[in-house]
């Protein structure tokens, strides 16, 4: 699968063996680069705003809020999935950035800088804005 960045905001994904088409969605700003896991499950977009969005493929879903990049670095072509799909490499100025993509991975991180479970709040920034509040971490962390 192939990601399409037209100039127009609108992100279309393709499935080169078929023709296959699908509208990722809306992007907010212009899309640089992009790339789909080995698995199919994210597509990551690298956005004019200094950032790299993940979406979801299935439903076309945001998956948390876009990963801040140093400004310039969305010019610079080339993103590549580890092929377990847990880990997003790109290029940047000070060279490549490893960017992981793990689920259970970023709330582990988040429950443990946190040594306790997340707020309400926290949830949205660091697990989902999109998926109802749960509690993930325990009393103490993972």
């Amino acid at each position: 699968m192939a990601i399409i960045p037209p100039v127009t905001g609108e992100v279309y994904l393709v499935e080169p063996d078929t023709g296959e088409v699908d509208e990722l969605g809306a992007v907010p700003g212009i899309v640089t680069d992009g790339s789909v896991s080995p698995d199919g499950a994210i597509a990551a977009v690298r956005v004019i705003d200094d950032s790299i969005a993940l979406y979801d493929v299935d439903d076309m879903a945001a998956i948390g809020s876009p990963v801040p990049i140093e400004p310039g670095d969305q010019y610079l072509p080339g993103m590549r999935w580890s092929e377990d799909s847990t880990t997003l490499w790109f290029s940047a100025a000070s060279g490549p950035v490893a960017l992981q993509v793990e689920p259970e991975s970023s709330v582990r991180r988040a429950c443990d800088i946190a040594g306790r479970d997340l707020a309400e709040e926290e949830w949205r920034r660091n697990v989902s804005d999109t998926e109802p509040y749960q509690p993930v971490c325990g009393s103490a962390g993972t």
